[in-house]
């Protein structure tokens, strides 16, 4: 028997699988908890196949009988349901994508680059964080994305300022990105991420953020960061409060992420 990740079932469970296995388990509408070491909310699993075994605990972890997660990304690899992957990609595309598309950008910003974001910078995992977390924002009657979609997508954390920062993760990657974008839908149906890369706090001093974690010049305390990567956070969020170019005139971003009729949802 094998453990089945956090991901894993939250590939399955946001889709509204309940069978996630030949054998026919079932998971309830909750995230298991599995082998992460910080303990999830956890429901019930039940088999609902002809057979008498159950799922065990062993050192704090629900273990399931073998699982291959591969057999249902066979149809839907970025797990993102009906909407349709609207990705054009180069070898080039592919070749750079292999660093964090929110790395990328802060280094081409940094360098004055001006080019357009399109769905085509985004890596598989960082496209369907995307598209799940504007469903999620469109399930919740909003046109905006925001940090909270992207938590409810996989970003970890409450607060990047305070909280250690996964410089892997998919949905924070497009998280630190965007922060907040628009969701915009053309006379068509097709749906777009609309935004520019830009930092609110950036060019006039007087733009600075003042409270309980910037110092008296606008920045955020890097003595006060809780881990190390939420220091190297800080450090280059104020590189940029210092540099960044003023609001509107950084990269536009315009993400292309399918049509409205794909997602389930009437605007």
């Amino acid at each position: 028997m094998t453990s089945i990740s956090i991901e894993d079932v939250k590939f399955l469970t946001e889709r509204g699988v309940e069978w996630v296995a030949k054998k026919k388990w079932f998971v309830d509408k909750q995230i298991v908890e599995t082998n992460s070491s910080e303990p999830l909310p956890t429901e019930e699993i039940k088999e609902k196949s002809v057979g008498k075994k159950e799922a065990v605990k062993k050192e704090g972890k629900v273990v399931l009988p073998t699982l291959n997660i591969e057999d249902f990304k066979e149809d839907d690899p970025l797990g993102i349901g009906s909407v349709k992957d609207t990705r054009k990609r180069s070898f080039v595309n592919k070749a750079k994508n292999i660093t964090p598309v929110f790395v990328r950008q802060f280094v081409y910003d940094t360098a004055r680059g001006s080019g357009d974001i399109t769905e085509n910078d985004l890596n598989d995992g960082e496209y369907s964080a995307i598209v799940r977390g504007a469903k999620n924002a469109l399930d919740n009657g909003r046109k905006v994305l925001t940090y909270d979609d992207f938590r409810a997508v996989g970003a970890p954390g409450e607060d990047v300022r305070t909280s250690s920062v996964d410089f892997l993760n998919p949905a924070q990657s497009v998280q630190l990105l965007l922060g907040k974008a628009s969701i915009e839908i053309d006379d068509e149906g097709e749906v777009y991420i609309i935004d520019s890369y830009d930092y609110n706090d950036a060019g006039d001093k007087e733009n600075r953020y003042s409270n309980k974690y910037t110092n008296e010049k606008g920045l955020l305390k890097i003595d006060e960061a809780t881990s190390f990567s939420n220091i190297i956070y800080r450090a280059a969020r104020n590189f940029k409060t210092i540099t960044a170019r003023d609001i509107g005139e950084g990269s536009r971003v315009r993400i292309h992420i399918g049509n409205i009729k794909d997602y389930g949802v009437k605007i």
